[in-house]
């Protein structure tokens, strides 16, 4: 016999990409995950976590974001 399943509430669609993690309904793993996921496959790599900022790596260059901020004057940027 299987133990028993712990089955979490999921979020309706609309919050699918949702930009910060704070305005999910349900907040578990499962939903930041989810989250996560279709926000990197909308190529959407910023999300917030209410006050901190989750960046996932796109694996590709950013030469359009190094571009923007190197016209602001900056010196350098690393990309990590």
């Amino acid at each position: 016999m299987y133990p028993p399943l712990f089955v979490v509430q999921a979020n309706p669609s609309s919050l699918d990409k949702v930009e910060d993690l704070v305005d999910l309904i349900h907040l578990n793993e499962s939903s930041v995950l989810h989250v996560l996921r279709q926000r990197y496959g909308s190529s959407l790599i910023h999300t917030f976590a209410g006050c901190h900022l989750i960046v996932l790596n796109p694996l590709k260059p950013l030469s359009s974001y190094v571009d923007r901020v190197s016209g602001r004057g900056v010196a350098s940027v690393r990309v990590v």
